[in-house]
């Protein structure tokens, strides 16, 4: 019997350790691994985070069930950049962090991924930022 308890608090233990980020957490990551949002913050609206099922690309990527998305909602006349370089004024940007661990951001559409990283991206892509740095862009 002790054998059985044993196991049911290991299994216990695990699935709450699948879904151990929180709002915050994911706030946090989206943070760390998009610096052009702080940059560009008085533009930018940013919803807060909410869990649900990673998109089929983060599934079939990056094996994610869960990810919490952030909207981020560019002011229809932003400044500088945004407007100029990025043409990202108006847009809705939807952001998906990892819901286990928090350390890796995935997003579409060039101005998300250029409001995201502060660069220019080119059209058709998305990536995935990891919180470390790290960055993989597909087309």
């Amino acid at each position: 019997m002790k054998s059985s308890l044993k196991l049911a608090l290991l299994f216990c233990a695990l699935v709450g350790s699948a879904s151990a980020a929180t709002p915050d957490d994911a706030r946090k990551a989206l943070d760390a691994a998009c610096p052009g949002l702080k940059t560009y913050a008085a533009d930018l609206r940013i919803d807060a985070p909410a869990k649900g099922a990673a998109s089929l690309d983060a599934q079939r990527d990056r094996k994610w069930s869960e990810a919490y998305t952030i909207t981020v909602r560019v002011n229809d006349k932003p400044s500088g950049k945004l407007i100029g370089q990025y043409r990202a004024q108006g847009q809705s940007c939807y952001f998906e962090v990892e819901a286990v661990k928090a350390a890796e951001v995935t997003v579409a559409k060039s101005a998300c991924l250029a409001i995201c990283r502060d660069k220019p991206y080119s059209p058709g892509g998305f990536g995935y930022f990891g919180v470390d740095g790290a960055e993989e862009v597909k087309r």
